[in-house]
Parts: C-alpha cells; structure tokens; sequence
C-alpha cells in the first residue's frame, strides 16, 4: 500500500502534505470528505447531471448547510456563476467534481480556485477526480485544490473498492481536530493500525495489483500523452 501511495505523490501530486488509499466506494469516500472537511457553515457544491442529486442527498443525510451551484446538462459553469455566489455568501468549503462521468464536461478548476483564494482565502476547495485522474493533467496541491479525493474505479479502471485522497498541509492540519459522527479521516488511528499486521488486507490485493499496473503504463506512456 504504502509503495502505491509513494508513486502517486510522485507522478501525480509532488505537493501532497498527506496521500492515501483507502478501502472505499466513491460514494462512501464522499462522505468522508464532508464528515471531515464540511462543518455546519455553508458549503457550495459544484457539479453537473445526476451527481448533483447524489452529493444534495448526501449533503442532506449529513445536516450539512450547503447550496448547489448547477448548469444545464452537457455544459460547464459560466465565471459570473462563481463570482456571483461568492458576492452573496461565505462558504466554510467548496466541492467541485473535475470531470462529469456522465456529459464529459470539464471545469476549469484552476480558474475558479484563483477566484476563490482571492475572495475567500479561508476557504478549503473540495475536488472529486473520479473521471479525471491520470486522464488529463494534475491539479496542484495546495495552490488549486485542498483536498483532491476520486475512486479508482472511475478512471483506473480497478474494482471498486479502492479510493485516493491527497490532501494539502492545510486540510491534513484539519483531520486532528475533527470531532463528527460516522466516517472521518483519522491519520493517527490510521498509522497504528499500518504497523499491525494486516490480518484484513487480502481483499486490497486485486485492486492495489490494478494500481499498479495502470501506473506503470502512465508511466511508459508519460503523463503528458494521457490528454
């Protein structure tokens, strides 16, 4: 596990303060995302098609206060979106899905975490890559994204089961001091239980033998060629 999360950092994101893989469904990982990056100031969730319905269910199962910044089916949002919803309203966190894995629509991430770093600094910019990863260029941690989570289902092609998230310095900062319910990012809890012996990772073992060959004809092919 740990020499999968050592390749990704190094192909994908160099400035990851914390990367790991978990045994979780893409659904299952968003929810962990909420639980520990989302608290109870509004959140804006950008997304197009049915995963708006998805993360507003899910939003709404967690008590979350949150508004959806949507755009007709097969369309990406327009910068006076952003700009418009930033004038109205503090956000405490922002989640955009990268790539729609339904219309292919791409946002422009780097754009909008341009417009929010310099409206709303204090905000933590929330990214799911399902779609994304290791099909178009990397977003940097840190400067575009605090958080960049996908499942590896998505775009790896690995049984589902197996997800990413890298988180910069500081979201990582944030995981010490979260306190909710149900799912939560606890990278404390999480290397006590790394120097056990691993009674219950054989199931990891088909999805991590995936990973590892997809990394390895990213690598073959250089990242620049997978646009």
């Amino acid at each position: 596990m740990k020499l999968n999360e050592d390749r990704f950092i190094e192909v994908f994101f160099p400035d990851a303060a914390q990367l790991s893989l978990l045994p979780l469904t893409r659904e299952l990982l968003t929810e962990l995302v909420f639980n520990s990056f989302t608290d109870a100031s509004p959140i804006l969730i950008g997304v197009n098609g049915p995963l708006s319905t998805q993360l507003m269910n899910t939003a709404k199962l967690l008590n979350k206060d949150f508004e959806i910044l949507d755009a007709n089916f097969g369309s990406d949002f327009r910068p006076a979106q952003l700009e418009k919803a930033l004038e109205a309203e503090t956000f405490s966190a922002f989640l955009f899905v990268e790539t729609d894995p339904y219309s292919g629509v791409r946002l422009d991430i780097v754009t909008m975490a341009e417009a929010i770093r310099k409206t709303q600094p204090d905000a933590l910019i929330l990214v799911e890559g399902s779609s994304a990863l290791g099909v178009q260029a990397p977003l940097q941690i840190g400067r575009d994204v605090d958080v960049y989570f996908a499942g590896l289902d998505g775009s790896f092609g690995v049984p589902a089961g197996l997800s990413l998230i890298a988180l910069s310095e500081r979201a990582n900062l944030k995981t010490f001091s979260g306190s909710a319910a149900g799912l939560m990012l606890n990278f404390s809890r999480q290397k006590q239980l790394a120097d056990r012996v691993p009674l219950f990772a054989s199931r990891l073992y088909p999805q991590l033998h995936a990973v590892e060959k997809q990394l390895d004809r990213i690598f073959l092919e250089g990242l620049e060629n997978r646009e």
